[in-house]
């Protein structure tokens, strides 16, 4: 437990704000804040990928050309701009790349390395949102390294 600073009630432990007068507890403390962050980060990106997975869909790599794959799935879902990912053994999901072309047949423009081959059967979901929880638990590391480069360091302090 902890007084507030502004009306001197005991905050219990985890509370991120005084009950009494609303003061939030979290900007006191940088580490604090930063784990209340990666600790919320972590759940939501954990529920959205449940939900993600629930919503899979079969599909099979028709041709891969350079960064370019088509894919056939067993029924349309993707649409042009979609980001896309694929589930692993491990049920962990894999950014696979941007959609080029929407349907039952999707043209998908490739992120860096992959692992795919010709008649290879995988199951597609979407990934744009779990990219995204991705790059603020990023940041969140970042910032508690001090990895940051001045221009990032500078909106974060404004």
């Amino acid at each position: 437990m902890e007084l507030c600073p502004k009306c001197g009630t005991w905050i219990r432990f985890g509370l991120v704000s005084c009950p009494r007068c609303g003061y939030a507890v979290l900007y006191m403390n940088k580490d604090r804040i930063l784990s209340f962050m990666e600790c919320l980060l972590i759940r939501e990106r954990s529920e959205e990928r449940r939900r993600i997975l629930k919503d899979r869909i079969s599909a099979e790599v028709i041709d891969i050309s350079g960064d370019i794959a088509t894919l056939e799935c067993a029924f349309p879902k993707f649409e042009e701009g979609d980001v896309v990912g694929y589930v692993t053994g491990e049920h962990v999901i894999e950014p696979l790349g941007t959609v080029i072309s929407g349907g039952r047949f999707l043209t998908v423009n490739i992120y860096g390395q992959h692992r795919l081959k010709e008649g290879l059967r995988i199951d597609l979901c979407e990934a744009e949102v779990l990219i995204g929880y991705d790059l603020q638990l990023d940041l969140v590391r970042r910032i508690r390294s001090g990895e940051l480069g001045d221009i990032e360091r500078q909106a974060i302090t404004y």
